[in-house]
Parts: C-alpha cells; structure tokens; sequence
C-alpha cells in the first residue's frame, strides 16, 4: 500500500519536472528568439544610420557626450571618439557665435527641446558644412534629468539652396525696383504682397494706403475719394464696380487718367492665382499722339490756307496784269487816236498796276526771306514822328478813297528809334493798311506812337472797322491767312501783311498785341524793347546818342 502512493508521488513529482523543464526550454528559445529579433532590429537600425546622413548623439546631464554615432565622421570628420566627454562648445567652438552658444547653454540649462540648431563646420580641406541639430530632454522612472538624445544633420545642400533662393529673390527684387514702370504683385485674395517704389509714385492720391496686405478694393476706394481720376468723379461707386469686373477678366490692358498723369494699366493671371499689375506713365506718349495731331490738323490749315492763297494769288496777280495789257494795248495801238489825256490816265493805271505787283512780288520775297531764316536787319538811327509822317502821307489818299478819318499823333520831334526804318516803315504802312480795308466810310483810323514806363517805343494804331473774331486773333498772323474766305472776300490782299509784320517785330526783338471786338473795331500795340529808345537832338533825322529814354 505505502509503495503504491510513493509510487504516485514520485511519477507525480516526475511529470511536474518534466513540465517545468518543458516550460522553462519553450521560455528560454522565446527568450533566445526575442534576442535574435532585438538585435535584428539594432543592426538594422544601426544600418540605416550608416547610410544616412544623419548621425545619433546622446549627453549626460553636464552636456557632455556619452555617445556619438560613426557617421558623423563621414560628415565632419570628427571621430566619435573624440566627442565623448565633450560640450558641443569644447568639441566645435567656431560652428556657433558666443549669443548664438550662450541662448543654446540656456535652452538646455532649462532642459528644453533643442530644435533646427544650424551650426556651421569648416573641415580640413576648408569645405564648408552646415548641419542642423535636434534633440529631446531625457528622464528616468523618477522624473531626474539624464541628459539629452537627439540626431544631426547635414543640411549644406538646403543651406546652399536657400543661399541661391535668397539671392534670387533679391536680384528679382532688385530688378524690379530698377524698373520705371510701377509694378506691384496681389494674391489669390486680392491682397497687395509685392511692388516697387515707382508704383507708389504713380499712386498719386491713394499712396499713404500701399502697405502690404491692403486690398485693392480698398485701394480704389482711397484712389476715388482723393479725386485723382477724372473719370470716376459723380459716378464713384459705379466707376470701382466696373474696375472690379475688369479685373476679374484679366489679361487685360487699359489706359486711365490720375492726376495729371496718363497711365496705362497692364493686368496678367499667374497660374497659382495671384495677379501681375504693371502701371506705366504715358503722358509723354499721349502728349506725342495730341502733338501729331495738332500737327496734322494745322497742315491741313495751312494747306487750306495755301489753297486759299493760291485762288488770291491768281486773282491778285491777273487784275493788275490784264489792266497792263489791256492798257498797254490800246495806247500801243492808238485806238483812242491822239487822245493824249486819256493814254496819260491809262499810263497812271499801268503805273498803279506795276506797283502793285512789285509790292505782291516784294511780299513773296520777304515770306522766302522768313521762312528761310535769311532775314536781316539794317538798323540806323531815325525819328519815329518823321516816319510816321512819311506814311500818314504814303497812305493819305487811300483813306480819303474810302472816306475813312486817318489821324496821327507821333509824340515828341526827339523820340527815336535805333532800328531797321525800312521794317519799321513796312510795319507801320501794313497795320494802317489793314485799318483802312477793314474800315467802313465814315470810320477812323488813328495811328499814335508814346514812350512806356519802362522806356519802351509803342506804336498804337487803332479803327472803328469791323473787328476780328476773339477765335481768329492767332490765326490772322499766320502765312496766307485772311479774315474772310477767298470765295466770299469782299477786300484786296494776300493774307501776308501781317505774317510778314510779326516777324519783322520780332526780328526786333519787339512785340505785338492784337486787341478787337467785332463790330467796334481793333487795335494793334508794337512795342519796341527799350534798349532801342534813342533821344534825337538837332536835327530830326540825325541821333545824338544811343542812350535810353527813361522818365
């Protein structure tokens, strides 16, 4: 009975030992797999480390490397042995200014993460390299502080790339501010991002509301409350209404009034949504185009003009002509017989006639003179009550022929002039001329000469005619132009009178003014500057002296 149950307990205790021997074989190869596995995993790691370019590290709580992977010889090539027991400080002192040392000591002092530290490396073969350093506080299970584990890496390659980004972009910015026409840059919400100084110079108005991240909504607004575009005001919220749905189809281009500036507006759709705005000032341009224009227009006036003369001409030059021949032939042929009395009349006709076509032919001559800037003064000392005179009486009998009252006034017998007296004589005969023609019966005419406050000669003459439209005061100086159209002129004359007279002021160094209201009459002033103005003693016709007159 007792070796039974002993029997029991002892195949009992057998099995027992057999099991745990089982277990403790199954726990054993487990644990044996786990370690193979393990290390497994930290050759692989270790691996991968290798090959990249980051390389691990690990500190003590003095800051002081307890560890540092190979591969950081292949990158700065230290030896990881040389790192152990150091400080970044002792084991790079250059890669870091003393601040830029001095903030990263703090950081950790307080045990805070260490994030995109950028050291710089200079290796022995004077290569630079750029690495950036990350790391994470350690603790243990009782919230002690370890040290620090982290990793670095080289970074040169993004470093070198940022470089050559960062001198793009300001060799882009550079060459934009170089730039006359003003340029500005707005993002996909229409908020101004980028633009040069000549965009706040042609701004005109609104140039205090140009900031980054202004809209440009907002930007109208401040253009339109200044009054800067003509074309806005009385129609404000209208005007920015269609500059908005003109911006929203852009490409587009258009030209706009702003201040005093013409501009033209250039509007281009990146791809990535933002907007290209180019301003560029054209007054210039336009002022060109208004140029041409005006000089179109006015070769087209003085190509009428000419048309006109010529059609003047024609008759000017035939009347006089067909009288010398008509007269001329029946003299010539005696067809009157002896009627001496009569040839004598026609005789004084063809006389008439002959001057009158050296005056027309006289008068081309000097327009040739004009225009060819050949004209030239032969200036003597005279009196300008003795010329005066010589005219009043030159063209006595052509106001009387009229009926027309021509008086004179020639101021003081010592007033002279130092002046080309031809031109002058010309001057004077052409005005009074003019005043006679457009002077009907019964009017006057009065030709005065007086000495200003500043020393100045001023020939005045002055009608009761019929007056010169405020509109042609400018036009009736100008080369082959009349007062009355060559097919309903009811006066004799060429339209060179006064071009002619202008100039033979001017080539004084004079002036003249034209002052006439229709039906009332005109006036037209010379004035002689004073260096001119000569005070004649003795005889009137001989100068004491070229010295000013003054009060």
């Amino acid at each position: 009975m007792t070796f039974g149950v002993d029997f029991w307990i002892a195949t009992a205790v057998a099995v027992g030992a057999i099991a745990v021997s089982a277990w403790l074989w199954s726990r054993v190869r487990s644990l044996a797999a786990a370690q193979r596995t393990s290390a497994a995993e930290v050759d692989r790691l270790q691996s991968f480390i290798a090959v990249s370019s980051d390389w691990t590290w690990e500190q003590d709580d003095q800051f002081r490397f307890t560890y540092v992977s190979d591969t950081v010889v292949d990158i700065l090539g230290l030896s990881a042995a040389f790192c152990l027991g150091k400080t970044r400080r002792e084991v790079a002192p250059e890669s870091l200014d003393n601040l830029a040392f001095v903030v990263h000591e703090q950081q950790q002092a307080l045990h805070a993460p260490i994030r995109n530290l950028r050291m710089r490396f200079k290796l022995p073969n004077d290569q630079i390299r750029y690495v950036e350093i990350d790391g994470d506080p350690v603790f243990d299970a009782g919230g002690r502080f370890m040290g620090y584990r982290g990793v670095g890496r080289d970074v040169t390659f993004l470093v070198e790339a940022e470089r050559e980004a960062s001198e793009t972009q300001r060799r882009f910015l550079s060459a934009i501010e170089a730039r006359s026409e003003g340029i500005s840059f707005w993002d996909r919400d229409d908020r101004l991002r980028l633009y040069n100084s000549a965009y706040i110079t042609l701004a005109t108005g609104a140039e205090s509301t140009l900031r980054e991240g202004v809209y440009f909504q907002d930007y109208l607004q401040a253009s339109v409350n200044s009054g800067v575009i003509p074309d806005a005001v009385g129609r404000e919220e209208q005007w920015i209404a269609d500059r908005l749905e003109m911006r929203k189809r852009a490409p587009s281009s258009h030209e706009m009034m702003r201040g005093e500036r013409w501009l033209k507006v250039s509007e281009l759709r990146t791809s990535d949504g933002w907007l290209l705005q180019t301003v560029l000032d054209i007054s210039e341009a336009k002022e060109r185009e208004s140029a041409m224009r005006r000089a179109v227009a006015e070769a087209e006036i003085a190509n009428r003009a000419k048309m006109e003369f010529l059609a003047v001409m024609s008759h000017e030059l035939r009347t006089p002509l067909n009288a010398i021949i008509g007269f001329s032939d029946v003299i010539r042929n005696r067809v009157l017989g002896d009627a001496m009395d009569t040839y004598m009349r026609y005789a004084e006709h063809i006389n008439e006639s002959g001057t009158h076509l050296l005056a027309l032919i006289n008068d081309l001559l000097d327009v040739s003179r004009i225009e060819a800037g050949r004209l030239e003064l032969e200036e003597t000392a005279f009196s300008v009550s003795e010329l005066m005179g010589e005219c009043a009486r030159m063209l006595r009998v052509r106001a009387d022929d009229k009926d027309v009252d021509l008086t004179t006034d020639a101021g003081e017998p010592s007033l002279g002039l130092h002046a080309d007296r031809r031109a002058v004589k010309q001057i004077i005969v052409n005005l009074v001329s003019n005043a006679i023609k457009f002077t009907t019966a019964g009017g006057k005419v009065h030709l005065r000469a007086t000495l200003d406050e500043v020393g100045q000669v001023r020939i005045v003459v002055s009608d009761t005619g019929i007056g010169i439209p405020a509109d042609r005061h400018e036009v009736v100086f100008r080369p082959f132009e009349q007062l009355e159209n060559a097919h309903s002129r009811r006066h004799d004359g060429t339209g060179l009178g006064l071009y002619i007279t202008r100039n033979l002021i001017e080539a004084h160094r004079g002036a003249i003014a034209l002052d006439s209201v229709v039906g009332d009459g005109t006036t037209v002033t010379v004035t002689f500057p004073a260096e001119r103005t000569l005070e004649l003693r003795a005889e009137p016709s001989v100068a004491a002296g070229r010295s000013p007159v003054s009060d």
